[in-house]
């Protein structure tokens, strides 16, 4: 199951774990246009995605802008998760876009997609 979510900036998406214990597998795609103003995207915690821990989030900066208005994605902060162990990643290259899944319980890996 793949989900598709346009982000207009300035934004702030508060990600959450599915609802449904039954998707195990599933695909979240933020097509981001920071052209009026910065993003932010706060991932939900590892604990709660359940046995959805298959679950990968894909962050692309659509519109070419985030060198000029960054797009943020953030961990979970109670319980503190990390992103390459670190509590958040910036995405300030033109285009770029980031693949993040679930390393281990409380870290997720983040690398370009």
């Amino acid at each position: 199951m793949s989900t598709y979510q346009k982000v207009v900036g300035p934004a702030t998406v508060n990600l959450v774990a599915p609802s449904d214990d039954a998707i195990t597998l599933g695909q979240v795609i933020l097509s981001c246009d920071s052209t009026l103003g910065a993003i932010t995207i706060n991932l939900p915690s590892i604990a709660s995605l359940g046995s959805a821990l298959n679950m990968v989030y894909v962050v692309k900066d659509a519109a070419g802008q985030s060198g000029v208005n960054a797009i943020t994605v953030v961990s979970s902060v109670l319980p503190v998760d990390k992103i390459n162990n670190l509590p958040n990643i910036v995405m300030a290259v033109g285009f770029q876009a980031t693949k993040l899944e679930v390393a281990d319980t409380n870290s997720w890996l983040a690398y370009k997609a």
